[in-house]
């Protein structure tokens, strides 16, 4: 009996133990990076803080998110568990650090002002250390979507209609922190109803800076070929509409960028807008108001459908049925056909209006230009492509032309062809540290560039081509943003080797400007660390095999395919293929049949001609003749 009433007070003595922890009330110190602006991140903190009946603030800082909790311990733990482990749906928590303060005995818990640095102190962060990210633009949300088809609905048919979990972000921000007054939303000054929303913390647009509706957000404007205004607000969609199902070419300004429209089932419209855009046998993309429509003309398997529908709302290459109706002009003797889904609500307003299933939306530009973003070039440039501009009156910030991807049959994995809106700005983890903060320009063709920053690399949206004033107006454009947006600095400058590429131009005249170092990197090491990056390989040695049109080497070769043994720091050249001369430079890499000419020659010699190689049959008699002279007097044929 003793032993119980004993074992009995023990079980008391840690009950009552237990109970003062408790009660015992510490104040935490959160500091939070990743991406964790402009995804309803501060209002969740709010949120969680109040049901653990925690105190203190939450503040966005250049850095991130940090914020101080105070309460009991254990409610304390619950609330830090819940931030690292259960974020907001589009949120991405990549480190966060705990400390602890002395308690303050608050009596609430309150979202502040932004700082500029975390913890209150003075002054801002130096300018190369941003470590905050910023949210991709995400589509529109089902709430969302189904707000703007409820008739009930203050915001029933608002072509702007966002809250916490969707719109714009990347391409609408300036600089951090991402406030409203920071984005190209400031001009529009909340009306009482939308700022009351943005004030309470049980509404779904609490802090959702690009909270509007129809009395105090933007509006669309239609205009006519020669720039005169027709109608404006959602009369000006509505008409819109209609006039892409007459099948008229219509301009539509979108998140970061304008689309070329049209009905994609009349033939006559696609084949103008082919001509128009002067796009050669290149695919469009295909937009359809639900999956439903895109399953009549693809085969679509679950990953497939999963990617279409999804936030990121890429264009996803899909498989062409036999059955399909849509004219062949759209892609040209091809087997696939690229699909998206409405991501904005002006796009899902198109369909609710026109009798139309699927448009062709495709980048307003011409043939590699970049996408046109800019109002004021768009009234200069478009009237010759669209007959109709249906333009807005909220900026862009940059433009940023739709992702790419497909699902590869054999992995089942994602595979982004080309990475911009829904995916752009997203950082990529390295295995290792960068010491200095380094820029690197990029390549001449398909263009993005990076910004190398601690243990991660920001990469551009894609860009294009390089080779004309105007795409090499916005990567420099781009690269000015980014500095920006990111507080960044390089102190180091990485470029390809390759001397006439305007990326390579735009990186020595940097280095010579702002006194930093320049380092040159051979394309083909570049492309091998690249794939090491993108499967995730920590800095070891690889077998790299690297099989591309023109990486230039150190002692000014070009190079076709080569066999390295590399890492991320370097390279030992193994094998490779011959020579072989370009008849034309770099023409030979866009149009192959020069290349097969040099093959035939390196092969058989000046007798290649009585060859009868099936090549020879396709290429015209003067074109072929010219080529297999320069080849064998060796004029112009770098290689």
């Amino acid at each position: 009996m003793r032993v119980q009433v004993v074992r009995l007070g023990q079980i008391i003595y840690f009950v009552r133990i237990q109970m003062e922890y408790r009660k015992e009330r510490k104040r935490a110190a959160v500091s939070i990076e990743g991406r964790v602006q402009g995804v309803g991140f501060r209002p969740f903190v709010y949120r969680l803080a109040v049901e653990n009946g925690l105190t203190g603030f939450v503040v966005n800082t250049p850095e991130g998110v940090y914020a101080e909790v105070e309460g009991p311990s254990h409610k304390i733990k619950e609330f830090l568990d819940r931030v690292k482990y259960h974020p907001p749906e589009h949120a991405a928590v990549k480190h966060m650090s705990v400390s602890f303060l002395p308690a303050k005995n608050g009596k609430e818990f309150r979202i502040e002002k932004s700082r500029a640095s975390a913890g209150g102190k003075k002054g801002s962060i130096p300018k190369d250390e941003s470590r905050t990210e910023i949210s991709p633009d995400i589509a529109a949300c089902r709430q969302c979507v189904s707000e703007l088809f409820s008739p009930q609905d203050r915001r029933h048919l608002f072509p702007f209609i966002n809250c916490t979990n969707c719109g714009p972000r990347f391409s609408i921000i300036r600089e951090l922190p991402y406030d409203r007054k920071n984005t190209s939303m400031c001009r529009f000054m909340m009306c009482p109803d939308c700022y009351s929303e943005y004030l309470n913390p049980l509404e779904r647009r609490f802090h959702a800076q690009p909270d509007c509706c129809f009395a105090c957000g933007p509006e669309y404007i239609l205009f006519d070929g020669q720039g005169k205004k027709k109608d404006s607000g959602i009369d000006a969609v509505r008409e819109a509409a209609s006039l892409i199902e007459k099948g008229h070419i219509v301009a539509v300004k979108g998140i970061g960028g304008y689309h070329l429209v049209c009905d994609a089932g009349n033939r006559q419209a696609v084949k103008t807008l082919r001509e128009r855009k002067k796009r050669g046998d290149k695919p469009f993309a295909l937009m359809s108001g639900d999956p439903g429509n895109v399953r009549m003309c693809c085969t679509v398997n679950r990953q497939e459908e999963e990617l279409l529908s999804s936030w990121r709302a890429p264009v996803v290459i899909l498989r062409k049925k036999n059955t399909c109706r849509l004219p062949e002009e759209i892609s040209p003797r091809n087997k696939y056909l690229g699909f998206f889904l409405p991501y904005a609500p002006v796009h899902y307003l198109l369909f609710h209006f026109g009798r139309f299933r699927t448009v062709v939306a495709t980048s307003a530009n011409m043939a590699d230009e970049p996408i046109v973003y800019r109002d004021k070039e768009a009234f200069e440039k478009l009237p010759g492509i669209a007959d109709y501009i249906l333009s807005s009156n909220r900026d862009i910030e940059t433009g940023c032309d739709d992702s790419v991807a497909r699902v590869e049959p054999f992995d089942k994995n994602i595979h982004v062809i080309r990475r911009a809106r829904g995916f752009v700005p997203e950082p990529v983890k390295t295995p290792f540290l960068f010491e200095e903060p380094v820029f690197a320009a990029g390549p001449n063709e398909k263009n993005t560039f990076s910004l190398g920053m601690g243990g991660r690399i920001v990469t551009s949206q894609h860009i294009g081509s390089l080779e004309n004033m105007e795409s090499f107006g916005f990567y420099r454009d781009t690269y000015e943003h980014f500095r920006k947006i990111f507080h960044f600095t390089p102190r180091i400058i990485s470029h390809d080797l390759h001397p006439d590429y305007a990326s390579t131009r735009f990186a020595k005249e940097l280095s010579a400007k702002e006194g930093i170092p320049a380092v040159g990197v051979q394309h083909h090491h570049a492309h091998i660390a690249s794939c090491m990056l993108d499967n995730g390989l920590p800095d070891r040695k690889v077998i790299g095999v690297a099989l591309d049109g023109t990486g230039y080497g150190e002692g000014g070769d070009i190079r076709g395919c080569e066999f390295l043994i590399a890492s991320y720091g370097g390279y030992e050249r193994y094998a490779w293929l011959d020579y072989i001369p370009l008849p034309g430079g770099d023409r030979a890499v866009k149009e192959v049949w020069r290349t097969g000419i040099a093959c035939l020659y390196k092969a058989f010699g000046s007798g290649f001609l009585s060859t009868g190689a099936p090549l020879l049959g396709r290429v015209g008699s003067k074109l072929m003749d010219a080529a297999a002279w320069a080849v064998e007097k060796n004029v112009n044929c770098p290689g």
